[in-house]
């Protein structure tokens, strides 16, 4: 699990499709403390927003290889559910995960603005249920280990 929670701290990439009838699949800024909580901010208006709010299932990816080394790779994929975070104390805290990994959006993205904006930006925070991690350095080329939780 140490290895895991490693590289998806390491990550700032994030692709999701939300369940749903058409297949759509978005792109995101990530933040991450734990496997169990992988956090973005993002609009509900958007299409993959509009999918979250319908059913809340969402399957997740991020991956990474060495640019010298196309055999020495790493990446995610799983499952989970996504929810809005409403809890200003958690809202404040991946705030603060957030504009620390990415500074530039520090003056924009703050806890009470994320709480009370009224154009459908949110904190979403995925909690998944299945991930699936696959590390060629840990497991051999294409060997991987896969992690189910309990909500």
């Amino acid at each position: 699990m140490e290895e895991l929670t490693a590289f998806l701290q390491a990550q700032s990439i994030m692709q999701i499709a939300p369940q749903s009838e058409t297949p759509w699949i978005a792109n995101l800024l990530m933040v991450t403390e734990s496997p169990r909580a992988l956090y973005f901010v993002g609009s509900e208006r958007t299409h993959y927003g509009q999918q979250l709010r319908a059913a809340g299932t969402v399957a997740f990816a991020t991956a990474w290889h060495a640019s010298d080394n196309h055999t020495d790779r790493k990446g995610v994929q799983g499952v989970g559910v996504a929810h809005t975070a409403t809890d200003y104390d958690e809202i404040a805290y991946v705030v603060s995960l957030h504009n620390a990994a990415y500074p530039e959006f520090r003056e924009q993205i703050t806890p009470d603005w994320v709480s009370t904006n009224t154009i459908g930006i949110h904190l979403w925070r995925i909690e998944p249920t299945f991930i699936k991690f696959w590390n060629d350095a840990l497991y051999g080329r294409d060997g991987c280990t896969t992690f189910t939780f309990e909500h």
